[in-house]
């Protein structure tokens, strides 16, 4: 996948934005998290040079396939996802 094409696959993850906080240090604005174990990480990517590294660091923690993401946290409208190679597919969790 380009770089691209990987921005438009995480922005079906709801809100996302490429920023540049002064030349050459981009990173990823979003609204979703990782859950890893019992904690929920927000990580956010910073201190790419260009706007294809940060969104390939971004695609990285994203898809890692050790983690998945939530949606809508703390909300009715929570919703749990990971890549399966090919599109966003859900994952059931185990009620706490």
């Amino acid at each position: 996948m380009t770089w691209e094409q990987k921005l438009e696959a995480l922005q079906a993850l709801g809100q996302i934005s490429l920023e540049m906080s002064r030349p050459g240090d981009w990173y990823l604005s979003y609204t979703f998290e990782r859950k890893e174990g019992d904690l929920l990480s927000s990580e956010c990517v910073s201190n790419a040079k260009t706007p294809e590294e940060a969104v390939n660091q971004c695609w990285e923690w994203a898809t890692d396939e050790n983690f998945y993401i939530v949606i809508d946290a703390h909300r009715e409208t929570r919703e749990a996802v990971a890549w399966n190679g090919y599109r966003w597919a859900r994952v059931h969790e185990e009620a706490a």
